[in-house]
């Protein structure tokens, strides 16, 4: 399985992506989490993997935390709907793990 990018771009924004402790991460976000965006500076937070936080879970979180993005870059009025953003996340991680 590939490593979860440490960069990637959407549109002409380039967002990098940190993996951080559970703590940094609920520092960060101010309430647990297992990832977070900050649209303004484009930089993507997720829990690393190891207790609390499964190697799926850290797939999972950075799908979630792309799908907030790639909403965000389109504009589009569901990019904070947390409902639409984690079924998207889902079908993002689902095509990623079974791409042939």
């Amino acid at each position: 399985m590939r490593r979860i990018p440490e960069s990637f771009q959407c549109g002409s924004l380039t967002f990098t992506v940190k993996r951080v402790s559970a703590e940094e991460l609920e520092k960060r976000a101010g309430t647990p989490a297992y990832g977070l965006i900050l649209y303004d500076s484009q930089e993507i937070y997720i829990q690393k993997a190891g207790k609390g936080c499964s190697v799926a879970l850290a797939w999972q979180s950075f799908f979630h935390e792309y799908a907030h993005a790639l909403l965000w870059v389109m504009n589009h009025r569901d990019k904070c709907n947390e409902k639409v953003v984690d079924q998207l996340g889902h079908a993002l991680k689902q095509l990623h793990d079974t791409a042939r």
